[in-house]
């Protein structure tokens, strides 16, 4: 609403503005930003030379490790864990709606769908993933730099390692807005390109429901109590519809020679002339 875009939201995007400026100007006067992988693809926080923490000779980059985990990684994983629950929320929201309307369809004798929350559930796990996978490659270099910084002596049976997967992030890491994109249009691209599955119910005056989808076909007979309702809802709208009242209105339904009679009010005639006849009925027969 507008208290919140006037009051928070502006502090929404200061802050991670402000964050993000803060840590890149700090790095300057510590003189973090040095050579980060083999091959020469970043420049970003690093020790320089490398493996110089473990001789205490370090030229740029004291305690690089530290600050590239309070700047960067950390972040990554707030962020990653904020995301997914989200995901989880929503796909909860929509599953419980679809569980409220159990008691309807199982009242009707319909079969239960979990098509939207299933839908939901994918797409947040691709959302996730197109965040989280382009960060692997170098989350695990670091991590393999690291434990090779306990031990100078067998540092170099990491290099083969670190190289492949700095390599591997070379190419995997810019690519993040792209897998972004594959995860936000792959479900638009699906129902283009599929046939969806649709349900059509259709009633007739039997109180008998026919539930029809592709290469499924289904009759049932509706309790009294579930046909009187949608008899009433039916006749509902089209007395709303031929009158031109709608919800909220005033209910008073007035007739004329173009519109006719109030279909509610006509339903309900026929109802108790039928029960009269029945009980006339009756009453011959007892005679």
């Amino acid at each position: 609403n507008d208290r919140i875009a006037r009051r928070v939201e502006p502090f929404l995007h200061a802050i991670p503005i402000l964050f993000a400026w803060g840590t890149a100007i700090a790095g300057l006067p510590l003189k973090l930003y040095n050579p980060a992988d083999r091959i020469g693809f970043f420049c970003y926080i690093a020790e320089y030379p490398t493996f110089c923490s473990l001789r205490d000779s370090c030229e740029r980059g004291e305690n690089a490790r530290v600050y590239l985990w309070a700047f960067l990684l950390i972040w990554v994983f707030i962020a990653f864990f904020y995301m997914a629950v989200c995901m989880l929320m929503i796909y909860r929201k929509v599953l419980s709606v679809e569980k409220a309307r159990d008691k309807w369809t199982d009242g009707a004798g319909l079969q239960r769908h979990r098509s939207k929350s299933s839908l939901v559930r994918k797409q947040g796990i691709r959302y996730c993933v197109a965040f989280f996978f382009p960060w692997v490659f170098g989350i695990s270099a670091i991590v393999i730099k690291s434990q090779a910084l306990v031990d100078l002596a067998s540092a170099s049976r990491y290099d083969d390692a670190i190289t492949a997967l700095s390599l591997t992030n070379a190419i995997i890491w810019p690519l993040k807005g792209f897998f972004t994109f594959v995860a936000y249009v792959r479900p638009t691209r699906k129902r283009k390109t599929s046939a969806p599955s649709r349900t059509n119910v259709t009633r007739d005056s039997n109180g008998e429901a026919t539930e029809e989808r592709a290469g499924y076909r289904k009759t049932i007979r509706l309790p009294a109590s579930v046909k009187h309702y949608l008899t009433r809802s039916s006749l509902r709208r089209a007395a709303e519809h031929s009158t031109g009242i709608k919800p909220g209105q005033s209910s008073t339904v007035t007739t004329d020679s173009r519109k006719g009679m109030d279909p509610i009010a006509e339903q309900e005639g026929e109802e108790r002339k039928e029960e009269d006849e029945g009980e006339e009925e009756e009453k011959e027969e007892e005679q």
